[in-house]
């Protein structure tokens, strides 16, 4: 790791020498004023022309002008896109309304009649950019946007099971195997866990799905001590103690689940698993929380991981991006993202720690260099992190360039991670409305590995029954 890094109180002097750490070092831009990714968070909350939904499926809105002195079309200029999934479908300029300071308008967007495409999430845009060259910014230059889920939507239709391939159910003392065409998913039934899941020869799974309820600290979780006040959780999957396991199989050969059980000593807390393998290849996972009590510490995330190996580089996702978003810092554009695993680590961060996730996402793909990849559906949604760093790699190290390189990709399929907090960094803890209370909870997402030529948006529109 030969990068640049940057310093910070206890780097300079000699040992003993009295510091803050990063106190001054940790704000929204990087000592050289690259814009930390929560800087567009707060640049969206802080724009001047807020756009609010009057009648969505009449593609009307209300646009209102914040600036206290200038008229709203002596300023922008506005552009307006529809687009289907992340891809573009229409677009074009808009009139701004003669809108004096602090007056509001409601304005129709002209959207051409569409028939949704069964599946498809339908998006509206509007976009408001500098008239003229500015002294601070060129003409051009997005000064405020806001995007509407339109309530234009077609369900999309059900797999047909039985047309899909037969499955087989294989067991011995030690592990259950479902074989299916071009896949084979192997259960360890000492363990309770997903062990393998190989796709036409590739593996996918380095380690196997497990419950994950921490995260690595944050500037703001340091400042507040999350290691005393949630660290009850850090190792709460750990001794995991299988108490069921069941393979079912469907009488006709199209689908067997596996239902597991463990109890969570750590956690005081029961953990209850189903897989339903389809001979589509998909894996239907439904996890249950089921803690003795309610009063233990908020979690810091609710979820499963699972290490995937080293060639795994690529991902995708369709959902709020492209930088990272959290619980309470996800003001993104909803689309359809890419990049490479390690880019999702955001280096600049002065300490390390939590990096890289992305909420609400619908689906997100990770690949091979090969063609070979796994998709991973949310059922609805799911919050998503993928790393090379495990949770412990991250608060284990102050500067990024102190950390292990590894290829292999730890992600995190999680129902959700507890916000990032701001209010300061010394002692707040995020608002109660991003927090995670301690309490049953159940989610659902499914696993599908896919080949060079399949297209995972399409595949992730399938519906199982």
């Amino acid at each position: 790791n030969t990068r640049d890094y940057w310093a910070f109180g206890g780097d300079y002097g000699p040992p003993g020498t009295p510091s803050d750490q990063n106190f001054c070092c940790n704000g929204l831009v990087t000592p050289d004023r690259r814009p930390h990714p929560g800087l567009h968070e707060v640049k969206h909350i802080y724009q001047y022309i807020h756009s609010r939904p009057a009648d969505l499926a009449a593609r009307t809105l209300q646009i209102r002008n914040w600036y206290d002195f200038l008229n709203l079309n002596d300023v922008v200029e506005a552009v307006w896109r529809l687009t289907a999934d992340g891809a573009e479908l229409q677009t074009g300029s808009l009139p701004v309304p003669d809108l004096p300071p602090r007056a509001s308008k409601p304005i129709t967007i002209p959207v051409k009649p569409f028939a949704p495409e069964p599946g498809r999430e339908y998006f509206l845009e509007v976009s408001f950019r500098l008239k003229t060259d500015q002294p601070w910014a060129p003409k051009g230059h997005e000064v405020a946007w806001d995007q509407f889920k339109l309530p234009d939507a077609a369900p999309a239709p059900a797999l047909n099971t039985a047309a899909m391939p037969r499955l087989a159910l294989s067991e011995t003392s030690h592990k259950t195997v479902v074989t299916g065409k071009d896949f084979v998913v192997t259960f360890d039934k000492q363990a309770g866990t997903l062990t393998s899941l190989k796709f036409r020869g590739a593996e996918l799974i380095e380690s196997p799905l497990r419950p994950d309820f921490w995260r690595a600290p944050t500037d703001n979780d340091r400042g507040r001590n999350m290691a005393r006040s949630q660290g009850f959780w850090r190792y709460a999957h750990a001794g995991a103690q299988l108490t069921s396991f069941q393979a079912l199989s469907e009488a006709d050969g199209t689908a067997i689940v596996i239902k597991t059980a463990h109890r969570l000593p750590k956690a005081e807390a029961a953990w209850e698993t189903d897989y339903t393998v389809y001979g589509s290849g998909d894996v239907q996972v439904a996890a249950r929380f089921k803690p003795d009590k309610t009063d233990r510490p908020k979690l810091p995330r609710l979820g499963m991981q699972m290490v995937m190996p080293q060639g795994f580089d690529r991902i995708e996702w369709f959902g709020p991006g492209p930088h990272e978003t959290y619980l309470d810092r996800k003001d993104a554009r909803v689309g359809r993202y890419a990049g490479t695993v390690r880019d999702q680590f955001y280096w600049d961060y002065v300490e390390p720690g939590e990096s890289g996730n992305k909420t609400e996402v619908r689906w997100a793909a990770l690949t091979h260099r090969k063609g070979v990849g796994l998709l991973a559906v949310g059922l609805p949604l799911l919050s998503v992190n993928a790393l090379h760093h495990t949770t412990d790699d991250l608060q284990s190290a102050e500067h990024p360039f102190e950390l292990p390189r590894r290829d292999l990709v730890v992600l995190n399929l999680d129902l959700v991670q507890q916000g990032v907090g701001g209010d300061d960094s010394w002692g707040a803890w995020p608002h109660p409305q991003y927090l995670i209370p301690c309490e049953e909870t159940s989610y659902r997402f499914r696993l599908r590995p896919f080949g060079r030529n399949e297209n995972p948006a399409q595949l992730a529109r399938q519906r199982l029954p």
